[in-house]
C-alpha cells in the first residue's frame, strides 16, 4: 500500500515495526494509541477485532476487514453489507487482494457516507446510565463478582 499517495500508518508493536524498517517516507509504523490517531483515518485496515472495529465505527472511519475469527465474520458481513467496509476473506488476502479494496474504499465516498452514518446514529444515542434506568437516588453500582464471596445482587460478603 506504501505506492499509494496516502500516509500509511502501521499498527505494530515497536521491535516489529523495528525489524520492517528502511520503510517508504508516507509510512510509520510502530505502537499507535488507536483512539488519538482514528480522528486523521480515512480507512482502517484490519483483523476485525471488536474495539477496533468499534472504534472505528464510532468515529466514522471506514474499513477494510480481514475477519480471522470465526466469531467476528457475521460482524465483518454486516458491516460490508451496510456499505460501510469491504471484507477480505482469510485465504484471499494477499497483498494485492488487500490493495484493491482499499483502493476501492477510498475512491467511493459511499463507504466514507455509511461509516459517517454510523457514526452520527451511535453519537445520538442516549448515555448509558439513561437507557439503563439508573437513577441517582439508587446510590452507586455494585459491581458483579464471581465465585463464593457475594450475594445475588454480587455485591461482596466477606
Amino acid at each position: 500500500m506504501s505506492q499509494l499517495d496516502v500516509g500509511l500508518l502501521v499498527a505494530a508493536p515497536d521491535d516489529i515495526a523495528e525489524e520492517q524498517r528502511p520503510l517508504p517516507d508516507n509510512v510509520h509504523a510502530g505502537w499507535l494509541p488507536l483512539d488519538v490517531v482514528v480522528h486523521s483515518l480515512d480507512l482502517l485496515v484490519h483483523h476485525t477485532v471488536g474495539n477496533t472495529m468499534l472504534t472505528a465505527l464510532a468515529n466514522g472511519v471506514s474499513q477494510v476487514l480481514i475477519p480471522y475469527l470465526p466469531n467476528v465474520t457475521d460482524y465483518a458481513q454486516r458491516l460490508s453489507t451496510f456499505g460501510a467496509a469491504v471484507t477480505v476473506q482469510p485465504g484471499e488476502d494477499t497483498a494485492d487482494a488487500i490493495l484493491a479494496a482499499a483502493v476501492r474504499v477510498l475512491d467511493d465516498p459511499s463507504f466514507w457516507e455509511r461509516a459517517t452514518e454510523i457514526a452520527e446514529e451511535n453519537a445520538g444515542q442516549p448515555p448509558p446510565p439513561t437507557w439503563l434506568g439508573r437513577s441517582e437516588s439508587r446510590g452507586p453500582p455494585h459491581l458483579s463478582m464471581c465465585g463464593s464471596g457475594a450475594d445475588k445482587a454480587g455485591r461482596p460478603t466477606d
